[in-house]
This record gives C-alpha cells, structure tokens and sequence, in this order.
C-alpha cells in the first residue's frame, strides 16, 4: 500500500520515519524500493525479530483472559510507590498500552508463527544503504527498557544507522520533537 502511494503521488524518492509497526513498514519499503529511499528514520522499531517471550506475554495480556486475571488479581496486589510500581501495575500499563492499537495487536498476535517470521525484516537491514537513524528518547515510564531493547536490536541488525539520543519529558517523542530533529538531519543528506 506504500508504494502505491508513493507512485500514485508521483514521488521519485521520499524519506520515510516510521514507529514502532510504522518503523516495521518503512524498513520493508527500503528493503523492497532502496533505489526510491533517501533516508530512513526509526523510533522504537518492530518486526526485527521474533521475540517468543515478549510477544505470548503481550498476547496473554491483550486477550480476554489476560483482563480478567487482571482483575482478579487487582484485590491482591501490593501498593504500587511512584519508585516502585507493583507488578500487577505494570501488567495494566501494558495491557493499556497494547490495547490503544487494535490493528497492530491483530496483526501481531493474531497471526501463525511462520507467517509472521517469513515478513522480519532484522535480518535483511544491513543490506541498506542509504542514511539510518535510529531515534531513541529518554523516556522515564516502564517501557524504557523494552524501548532501548528494539533501537539496540536495530542498530545490532543496521550496522550503518546512527543511534540519537532524544530528550523526551513525555512518554513518548512528540511529532514535534521528531520534525525539529528531521529539520536538521535532512538537509546532511
């Protein structure tokens, strides 16, 4: 659908910036049409590799199941401090977080093994050769961790991208932190 896109606007080469299943989209677009990408810009990328672990857990937590032992267990969960959130909030968080994205839930979690592993891209990155930053805020909430874990899977798989650090006092980079930083960065390529 990208491509036709781009062809149907008529561009010859464009600079894509993609977030999370975005970033999994515009990588498969480099990888398809290199000759048609000037640039690419990542944030948070999905779809490198296949992360089992990760990815039953999100699955569980996205299910109806998963909301009802939610729900359950929210009797006998300790109390959360702002240091030290409990476990049981931070399952929350990230069922909330999953379930703002029902498209990319679906398409994630809804589909076969195979299926999904024949459209990874991590293997295939460092075969691109165009300008790659990889943009990685300095987030403060518990999705750090899991954040900082894709940029560093995608800059291990893209040995050619620049990693940039973005301070971001919000969850996450806001469209204006990421257009300030692209201002600069286009014109050097």
């Amino acid at each position: 659908m990208l491509a036709e896109l781009v062809t149907s606007l008529r561009l010859e080469s464009v600079v894509l910036v993609g977030h999370s299943l975005g970033a999994w989209v515009a990588c498969s677009y480099a990888l398809h049409y290199p000759e048609q990408v000037d640039g690419l810009c990542i944030i948070e990328p999905e779809g490198l590799v296949y992360s089992p672990k990760r990815w039953r857990q999100e699955r569980w937590w996205v299910s109806p199941l998963g909301g009802l032992w939610l729900a359950i267990t929210k009797l006998f969960a300790r109390k959360s401090t702002p240091e030290k959130p409990s476990t049981w909030l931070q399952n929350y968080h990230v069922r909330q977080r999953l379930k703002q994205h029902p498209a990319a839930c679906q398409l994630l979690f809804q589909r076969r093994r195979p299926q999904l592993e024949a459209e990874l891209v991590g293997s295939r990155l460092a075969t691109l050769s165009m300008p790659i930053v990889a943009l990685d805020s300095e987030r403060g909430d518990n999705q750090k961790q899991t954040c900082r874990e894709l940029t560093q899977t995608f800059t291990t798989a893209t040995p050619k991208a620049m990693v940039k650090q973005m301070p971001s006092c919000d969850e996450h980079l806001s469209d204006d932190e990421i257009a300030m930083f692209l201002t600069h960065w286009l014109p050097t390529l």
